[in-house]
């Protein structure tokens, strides 16, 4: 492991774990934000539970602060140091990140397994049409994505396995196209 970046709000070091990608934000203030730092939550069955991109980006408005989204991915062996994926942002409402699954069966009580394919963060580059550059952290490849352009009205696919996507909700994404 090559050391930690900085910390994030919570005191979570951004250091790549392992086999798993994770997303972080700068925000306006300097504050680092991960989905690896853990809040307290009195509803949560727990007390806490880990920091969430719509219950806590987009639910408090700091989305609209987000000046850096980073995609921090593993060691591979493709890559012995990790991939980052770093977008400035610099235009309010721009960003966004999510995850794509799949899973391989239901029964009656649960989720028989589900398993993640990638994980996407994006910065919206023309909020008339749609078009965002993004990038992606393919699980199954493990491998990070050159930039990549797409659409958020009709997300498309990185590569042949995985269907396109479509129009991406901007409620849950918290983006703003006004």
């Amino acid at each position: 492991m090559t050391g930690v970046l900085v910390r994030s709000v919570y005191g979570t070091p951004l250091v790549i774990p392992e086999a798993v990608s994770y997303w972080a934000v700068k925000l306006q203030s300097g504050k680092w934000c991960t989905e690896r730092d853990i809040v307290v939550d009195t509803t949560h069955p727990m007390g806490q539970r880990p920091f969430d991109w719509t219950l806590d980006l987009v639910g408090t408005g700091d989305i609209r602060r987000i000046v850096e989204l980073w995609l921090l991915c593993p060691q591979t062996r493709f890559s012995p140091a990790g991939s980052t994926g770093r977008l400035l942002i610099s235009e309010r409402g721009t960003p966004f990140q999510f995850k794509v699954k799949s899973t391989s069966g239901f029964s009656a009580a649960r989720l028989i397994h589900a398993q993640r394919a990638s994980q996407v963060i994006g910065r919206i580059s023309d909020k008339v049409t749609g078009d965002c550059l993004c990038f992606i952290w393919d699980h199954e490849l493990e491998v990070l994505s050159a930039p990549w352009k797409s659409n958020i009205y009709q997300f498309g696919t990185w590569r042949e396995g995985i269907a396109p996507l479509g129009t991406l909700s901007q409620e849950v994404l918290g983006v703003h196209l006004s």
